[in-house]
């Protein structure tokens, strides 16, 4: 549910505060990221987007693994900076 809604849509139909709702999120991340290091094995082509939201002042640049189509890397900003902290 919080991949297709807004942290108030989750808070208000799981009856929880929406501060909750991003602690859930990252231990759900971890639970299902059991190897890390294993996203960036067999990379061949990946696709970059960089997006903006709240008005067009904060941005999110995502990486993407084209092969099977998992979401590899995620930071917050978008340019050259950004893409050299995935490089690293």
């Amino acid at each position: 549910m919080a991949v297709n809604c807004s942290k108030s849509a989750v808070a208000a139909f799981m009856r929880i505060s929406w501060n909750t709702v991003g602690p859930v999120i990252s231990r759900v991340e971890k639970d299902l990221d059991i190897s890390p290091d294993e996203r960036f094995n067999n990379l061949v082509r990946i696709g970059v987007d960089e997006t903006s939201y709240r008005k067009g002042h904060k941005y999110i640049t995502t990486i993407v693994n084209h092969d099977p189509g998992n979401v590899i890397w995620v930071a917050q900003g978008h340019g050259k900076t950004i893409f050299e902290k995935f490089f690293k």
